[in-house]
């Protein structure tokens, strides 16, 4: 081209600058086509590998869950049929939960270990609220499942077992949160005082409220279950000493703790108002948990306690707990409230 311009007598020096500078932007584009070809093919492959990755991951998720199935088929004997349905139940609460199908498979396993006699419905319900009590923060869910199924075994069949397992786990929860103790903590110690309080007759509710109670004061969880335990065992089984001593001792109801803690105040009343020497007034707000309120405006049946003690002729001392924090108004007003409702208990047996 440079030859033609000469033989015309024209000055090309711009132009042909012009075409070298074309020329070199050309090769430049070629060279970022390339890179950005060599991008995509990478970021191709890297995509392929993301999805290879996801493939095998999920292929192990699926051959762990498999694994834990046949893990809890092994100490049930369960058929093909019953595994099925098992499967099917776990994949489908582990859509409902952010749990995973292994998690909640190697959980039900503990299910099946504790309560091999459970029928499937409930297994699953202890399942279902293990893992609510994980998602929640508590706890795992195969920790919470050991310490359900554990308490549950404990109490089956007793006069003061809890209706199912929500109600269990409102208790383990409110422990948790009230007393120096984990969820692991009362699956690792339940069954070192839950049978023993079963048979007392003790509820979960008036043994959890124990534990509260000690490990707040700085003892640890597992001296704190077997000291429970030694305490419930000395009034199953007592010695000689022992009924004297608890004879001459006495006892000091408290008329607020059993109102909160007891599953039925007055049948507790009931069962040891012979023994009693004095009464504790307090109350509290609400069950369940001491929220202490000024005597005479919690929760506290006083009526109803104070005709049981009158009507079985009862006469002993009553001292009042104020810890509404009222100062001088608010212990008169406990003060001046219990003695009223105690001459009208008084009136009503001799009426």
């Amino acid at each position: 081209m440079g030859s033609i311009w000469a033989e015309m007598g024209l000055d090309t020096t711009k132009l042909d600058m012009g075409c070298a500078k074309a020329s070199a932007s050309l090769k430049a584009l070629e060279g970022k086509n390339s890179a950005l070809g060599q991008s995509a093919k990478m970021a191709a492959t890297g995509i392929a590998l993301i999805g290879a990755a996801v493939a095998v991951a999920a292929v192990k998720l699926a051959m762990d869950f498999e694994t834990s199935l046949y893990n809890v088929a092994a100490i049930t004997n369960a058929s093909k049929a019953q595994m099925e349905g098992w499967s099917t139940s776990i994949l489908d609460m582990s859509t409902k939960l952010p749990v995973s199908a292994k998690a909640l498979g190697d959980a039900f396993y503990w299910v099946k270990s504790y309560m091999p006699k459970a029928s499937d419905a409930e297994g699953f319900a202890i399942l279902d609220t293990a893992a609510k009590l994980a998602v929640g923060g508590i706890s795992d869910t195969t920790t919470a499942v050991k310490a359900l199924a554990g308490t549950m075994n404990a109490y089956k069949g007793s006069s003061v077992a809890l209706k199912d397992s929500s109600e269990y786990a409102d208790v383990m929860a409110t422990a948790v949160a009230n007393g120096a103790l984990t969820m692991q903590d009362l699956g690792d110690n339940t069954a070192k005082a839950s049978s023993t309080a079963a048979i007392a007759g003790v509820s979960y509710r008036e043994l959890m409220a124990a534990v509260v109670t000690l490990t707040q004061k700085g003892v640890p969880p597992a001296t704190t279950f077997m000291a429970l335990n030694q305490a419930m065992m000395a009034f199953i089984k007592p010695s000689d000493g022992a009924k004297a001593a608890a004879k001459d001792l006495g006892i000091n109801f408290d008329l607020g703790n059993a109102a909160v803690f007891a599953e039925d105040p007055l049948a507790l009343l009931d069962r040891v108002i012979g023994r009693v020497v004095s009464i504790h007034a307090s109350d509290s707000s609400v069950r369940g948990q001491l929220k202490h309120a000024l005597v005479g405006t919690g929760i506290t049946p006083y009526a109803a306690f104070f005709e049981r003690l009158a009507a079985a002729g009862w006469d002993g001392w009553i001292c009042i707990e104020e810890a509404s924090y009222k100062g001088r108004e608010g212990a008169a007003d406990a003060i001046r409230f219990v003695r009223q409702t105690w001459q009208e208990a008084q009136a009503v047996r001799l009426a």
